[in-house]
């Protein structure tokens, strides 16, 4: 039973996250940033929802943008230096004061905090920066039948967020 909850709310978070990259307001505005992402929820040893596993793949632009903010340049053969990577993990590691992740978790009906990012790990693959991380939530939650509903946006800057790949389920051993 949880198992099927579980694979209904990676499903209807699909849904969710595909409805709402391109809102109705989305022909007035035009993003600046698009980033490919990937959720899945991870689930402790009781079959409760305990974390989402992020995964943001920006543009090629962004990417360099945000390289170059930051004073990296790719090693000639597209990768990043030791160092860099070092440097380029601590930056997006400190989100700027206010901003809340980009990730909205509704649970129920009943909007659910989360943590800020942890075990975070960027690199450069194929000349776009990948940026994983996992959010807690403050509070594991149960997932029978409960509808989750999981939302990406940035209220502050126009980003155009894609689902690449379903969610999964991971953690319940089975």
């Amino acid at each position: 039973m949880i198992q099927q909850a579980l694979i209904y709310a990676a499903v209807f978070a699909t849904a969710f996250l595909a409805s709402i990259v391109a809102p109705p307001r989305a022909a007035i505005a035009h993003p600046h940033v698009f980033i490919d992402g990937d959720v899945d929820f991870l689930a402790d040893e009781s079959g409760r929802l305990k974390s989402l596993a992020i995964t943001w793949r920006y543009d090629r632009f962004e990417t360099l943008y945000a390289l170059t903010s930051i004073g990296i340049a790719p090693a000639p053969d597209g990768t990043l230096l030791p160092d860099d990577r070092i440097a380029l993990i601590q930056n997006e590691r400190d989100w700027p004061q206010g901003f809340d992740g980009a990730a909205k978790v509704v649970i129920g009906g009943e909007s659910v905090p989360l943590t800020g990012p942890l075990g975070l790990d960027a690199d450069l693959l194929d000349g776009r920066l990948v940026v994983r991380f996992r959010r807690n939530l403050l509070v594991p939650q149960a997932m029978n039948k409960q509808t989750i509903e999981v939302g990406f946006y940035e209220g502050t800057y126009y980003y155009a967020f894609s689902v690449a790949a379903a969610p999964k389920v991971l953690g319940l051993g089975g």
